[in-house]
C-alpha cells in the first residue's frame, strides 16, 4: 500500500480540507472490494472518509486507490491520521502488523518576512560603498520556507531576484557590485517550499521587505580624531583620556577599534557610526608614584590613517612634593656651609687649583638653585629629576674644598719651615742647617748663597728665595703667598 503525500510532508492549502490518496497493491487473493475508511482513531469510530475499491489483481491503479478528503476544520497539523482497509468479510489489513497511520503538517498561508535590518547598524538610511550584510527574520507555521530573493527594483517579478538558499540564520550579504550611486531601496521576500501540482510554490512568495540606504562606490573612508593635547594626573592616582571620534568620509562604517600605546595600552570599539557621526570613548589609566615626569601616548584608530600623540604628565603627589621641599632645604643649608668655606678658600689658592675649587662648587650652587626655581614654578616633577643628583654633586664639592684646605694647611706649614731656612741664610749664610731643610724640602740652598740677587729688599729677597726651590711648581706658589704677611 501507498500514500500520497507520503508520511510526513507539508501540505499546501487553498481550501478547507486536503486530500490522501490511498492505493492497494496489486494481488491475487481474489478480494474484489476493499473497503477503505480515513480515521481520526485507532478506534476507526470517528472517520474522516471512506468508500470502497476494486482490488481483483487486473485492475490499474487508478481502479485501486482511493481518496480520502480530509476535513481540514477537524484536523490539526501533526495529528495521526489512521488508514483503515478492510476486506469483503470485514478482515482488517495492517502494514507488518502495525496500523497502518499517517501524519502531517497543513500549509494555509504563505511565509512573512518578519524583519529585514541591516546586520552592523539600525541607523537609519545609511551609506555604503560596498557589499554589506542583512538579517532577516521569517515567520512560518510549518517553517516551509525554502529561499529568499532580494532586489532593488520594485517591478521585479517573483523569481527573478537574486535567490539565497533559506538556512534558517538569516544572515546575508548584499551584493551591490551593479548598484548606481545614490539612493537606493533594498527589497528582499520570502518563498514557500511547498509546490503545487505545476511545481510552483503553493503559496507563492511573501510580500516584500524594504530598507533605504544610499550607495556611492568612490566615497572615501575616513576617521579623525580628537583628545585633549596634554593630561595631568597626580602620581598613585588614575587618570582618563577622552577621545571623540568622528565619520570624515561619505560612507557608514560599521565598527573599529581606537588603540592606545605608550604610557599605556588599551583598545575600545566604536560601532555604527555614519556620515558626520560622532562618538565619545573613553580609556581609563593607572599611575605609581615612580611615573613622576612627562610620558606620551599615540593614540590610532585601526584600519584608518588617524592617528594622534598627546603628553601626559604625571606630578608629585602631597608627600613626594613634602620629600623635595625637605630636600631642597637640607642641600640648601649644605651649600650655605660650603659657601663659607669656598669664599675663605678661594683667596688663597689659583691657577688650576683655584680654577677646580670653583668649578666644583658652582655646580652644586646651580643645582640647588635649580631645584628651587622648579619648586617655585610648581615643577616638582623637575624638581626631583634635578634632586637625583644633588647627592654626588654635593659629595664632589665637599672633597674640592676638603682638598683644599689640606693643600692650604699643608702648604702654611712648609712655608713657616721656608721662612726659618731663609732666617738660617741671612744668619749663619750655610752649614748643617741648611743642609737638612734642602733635603727634606727640596731645597737649593747652595744655590742661594751662590747668587748675586740683593737681598736688601723685598723682592730681592724673594727673587733669592725663589732660587731655593727645585720644583718650579713650589716657587710659583712661595712667590704668590709666601709674603703675604
Amino acid at each position: 500500500m501507498s500514500l500520497e503525500p507520503e508520511d510526513g510532508n507539508v501540505i499546501g492549502l487553498d481550501d478547507d480540507e486536503f486530500q490522501l490518496d490511498v492505493t492497494v497493491d496489486e494481488n491475487d487473493d481474489g478480494d474484489t472490494e476493499i473497503e477503505v475508511g480515513c480515521y481520526q482513531d485507532s478506534d476507526f469510530d470517528d472517520e474522516y472518509d471512506t468508500g470502497t475499491i476494486d482490488d481483483s489483481g487486473d485492475n490499474d491503479e487508478d481502479d485501486r486507490t482511493f481518496t480520502c478528503d480530509i476535513d481540514v476544520s477537524e484536523y490539526d497539523g501533526g495529528d495521526t491520521i489512521y488508514i483503515g482497509l478492510a476486506d469483503q468479510a470485514g478482515n482488517r489489513y495492517s502494514d507488518d502488523n502495525d496500523e497502518i497511520t499517517a501524519s502531517y503538517e497543513i500549509d494555509t498561508r504563505s511565509p512573512v518576512v518578519q524583519s529585514l535590518e541591516f546586520a552592523s547598524t539600525d541607523v537609519e538610511d545609511p551609506t555604503f560603498s560596498s557589499d554589506f550584510d542583512v538579517s532577516v527574520e521569517v515567520n512560518d507555521d510549518t517553517e516551509s520556507t525554502s529561499r529568499v530573493e532580494y532586489y532593488f527594483d520594485s517591478s521585479t517579478d517573483d523569481g527573478d531576484g537574486t535567490a539565497l538558499e533559506w538556512d534558517g540564520d538569516g544572515d546575508y550579504t548584499v551584493d551591490t557590485s551593479d548598484l548606481d550611486g545614490g539612493s537606493q531601496t533594498l527589497y528582499l521576500r520570502a518563498r514557500d517550499s511547498v509546490d503545487d501540482d505545476d511545481g510552483d510554490a503553493f503559496h507563492g512568495y511573501s510580500d516584500a521587505e524594504t530598507l533605504d540606504f544610499g550607495f556611492d562606490s568612490d566615497a572615501s573612508r575616513s576617521i579623525s580624531l580628537r583628545t585633549p593635547d596634554n593630561i595631568t594626573v597626580t602620581a598613585g592616582e588614575s587618570g582618563t583620556l577622552d577621545v571623540t571620534a568622528a565619520n570624515a568620509g561619505g560612507v557608514f562604517i560599521s565598527e573599529f577599534n581606537i588603540s592606545v600605546s605608550g604610557f599605556f595600552s588599551a583598545q575600545e570599539t566604536v560601532e555604527q557610526l555614519r556620515s558626520g557621526a560622532e562618538d565619545e570613548v573613553s580609556f581609563e589609566f593607572d599611575t605609581s608614584e615612580s611615573d613622576l615626569g612627562s610620558a606620551s601616548a599615540t593614540l590610532e584608530a585601526d584600519g584608518f590613517d588617524a592617528s594622534k600623540e598627546i603628553a601626559i604628565d604625571v606630578e608629585p603627589n602631597q608627600e613626594q612634593r613634602s620629600s623635595v621641599e625637605s630636600k631642597l632645604e637640607r642641600y640648601s643649608n649644605e651649600l650655605e656651609y660650603l659657601r663659607s668655606n669656598y669664599t675663605e678658600l678661594k683667596s688663597k689658592v689659583s691657577g688650576a687649583r683655584e680654577s677646580n675649587l670653583t668649578s666644583r662648587f658652582t655646580e652644586y650652587e646651580s643645582l640647588v638653585q635649580d631645584t628651587r626655581s622648579a619648586v617655585e614654578s610648581d615643577n616638582y616633577a623637575e624638581a626631583q629629576e634635578i634632586l637625583s643628583d644633588a647627592q654626588p654633586r654635593l659629595e664632589t664639592s665637599q672633597n674640592s674644598i676638603s682638598d683644599t684646605q689640606s693643600f692650604v694647611k699643608s702648604r702654611n706649614q712648609r712655608n713657616t719651615i721656608i721662612m726659618a731656612a731663609v732666617g738660617l741664610l741671612a744668619v749663619v749664610g750655610a752649614g748643617v742647617g741648611g743642609f737638612i731643610y734642602s733635603e727634606r724640602y727640596g731645597l737649593d740652598i747652595k744655590q742661594a748663597l751662590d747668587s748675586d740677587i740683593p737681598t736688601t729688599s723685598v723682592d730681592g729677597l724673594k727673587s733669592r728665595v725663589k732660587t731655593i726651590f727645585t720644583d718650579e711648581e713650589d716657587a710659583d706658589e712661595f712667590e704668590w703667598s709666601g709674603f703675604e704677611d
